[in-house]
């Protein structure tokens, strides 16, 4: 997969996350049309900044919080469902919407999280690619999971059944007990039979 990057632009008090766009990239429309007129759950809003020197996708992130930077202050049990079960719903929605998985950026540092209500917002970059992209979403969880149970004060040790079931869930890797799970429960949402 394709190296992202993004700088950050500060403007009064808002706060922006730009993405310049390599030349000659092919933009699903269809999809950024739905992003600029914020029509998908879970899904920040985009703007398109077109300038001589390239374009650019922008995306207001004024007063997010990454879920990096939630759990390093809050971790136990509820928030850990809670959270696994937006990124699920999330997921669902965008395959609703017919938006490839490969268009997420996955990364702790980029999904930002509504503090209240645990809502996920995810940053969608609509660029087509000519490469067959997989995208592991077993591994995503387990690395969100794995994450999470990094923090050694954490209130979720306190629960040793609890960190026990996370640890068997990383340790399965290779099997990935999640997707089957989830693609029966939605029917084949993941695209795993």
């Amino acid at each position: 997969m394709a190296k992202i990057s993004f700088r950050v632009k500060n403007a009064d008090s808002q706060q922006y996350l730009i993405h310049e766009l390599a030349d000659k990239v092919v933009i699903d429309e269809d999809v950024l049309t739905m992003l600029e007129d914020s029509e998908i759950k879970g899904m920040i809003p985009v703007g398109v900044i077109e300038s001589a020197t390239g374009d650019s996708f922008c995306y207001d992130i004024t007063d997010k919080n990454t879920l990096g930077q939630y759990f390093e202050f809050t971790v136990n049990k509820n928030t850990i469902l809670t959270i696994l079960r937006n990124l699920i719903y999330t997921l669902i929605e965008l395959r609703e919407h017919a938006i490839p998985l490969s268009y997420l950026v996955l990364h702790k540092g980029y999904i930002y999280v509504d503090i209240d209500t645990l809502e996920l917002e995810f940053i969608c970059i609509p660029v087509e690619s000519e490469e067959n992209v997989s995208i592991d979403i077993g591994g995503f969880f387990r690395t969100i999971l794995a994450f999470v149970l990094s923090f050694p004060a954490s209130n979720i040790f306190k629960s040793l059944d609890f960190s026990f079931r996370c640890l068997n869930l990383l340790e399965c890797a290779s099997k990935c007990c999640i997707l089957p799970i989830l693609s029966s429960a939605v029917g084949g949402v993941f695209g795993v039979n």
